[in-house]
């Protein structure tokens, strides 16, 4: 806005998929800058649908390159290891009981035959950066599964790296590894709101039998 009342040109870099009008409002008023940069096509299709007029410009994504370039340099998927990415979730859905993240973390475990026949997975939780410490203590103590338990990888990449198959609900990380050739799934129970992360390939738990 301050931009538009000193006649300055403007630019917006988008580097998600979710909220986008959203980003651009404040006190119920929306205000657009004169371009809005995204890093790749599957933004740019919603950008376009989001803010037509609006200039639009696609340019590339360093840091999906970087961690691509990490996570091909890095370990080999082992079959069975699952990297459990968490996110805090700010909504709820009908019938819940307990936070969200965990929510979808039961219903990952409830449901592991979905992602394949076998008894040995192996399971690693990362927490968000913004999670607080301890977070997860109290329902790590409760699982009985055998090999369940926080991830100590110095970075995404490293923890991506000897993962077949990454899960969480909607967050970056699926989309990193998605395109560095892991299983990607999104664990929203069916009494979420649906993922809105648009990329092909991208499982969901909830519609695997």
């Amino acid at each position: 806005m301050r931009a538009q009342e000193l006649i300055l040109p403007s630019a917006a870099l988008i580097d998600h998929w979710v909220n986008y009008n959203a980003r651009f409002e404040r006190a119920g008023n929306i205000v657009l800058p004169d371009t809005i940069l995204v890093s790749d096509s599957d933004a740019l299709a919603i950008a376009t649908r989001t803010f037509p007029g609006v200039a639009l410009r696609q340019i590339p994504n360093l840091y999906l390159q970087r961690e691509l370039s990490a996570i091909a340099a890095g370990a080999s998927p082992v079959p069975g290891r699952i990297l459990y990415v968490l996110e805090p979730l700010r909504y709820s859905w009908p019938g819940a009981s307990q936070a969200a993240e965990f929510d979808a973390l039961d219903y990952l475990l409830a449901n592991l035959d979905r992602l394949g026949n076998r008894s040995d997975w192996s399971i690693r939780l990362r927490p968000h950066p913004s999670d607080p410490a301890r977070k997860y203590d109290k329902w790590l103590a409760k699982q009985q599964y055998p090999d369940i338990t926080l991830d100590n990888s110095p970075s995404l990449a490293a923890a991506i790296g000897p993962s077949e198959w990454v899960a969480g609900c909607e967050t970056t990380a699926l989309v990193i590894a998605l395109m560095a050739g892991r299983k990607a799934v999104s664990t929203l129970p069916p009494a979420a709101p649906l993922c809105r992360l648009p990329q092909t390939g991208l499982l969901h738990l909830h519609r695997l039998r």
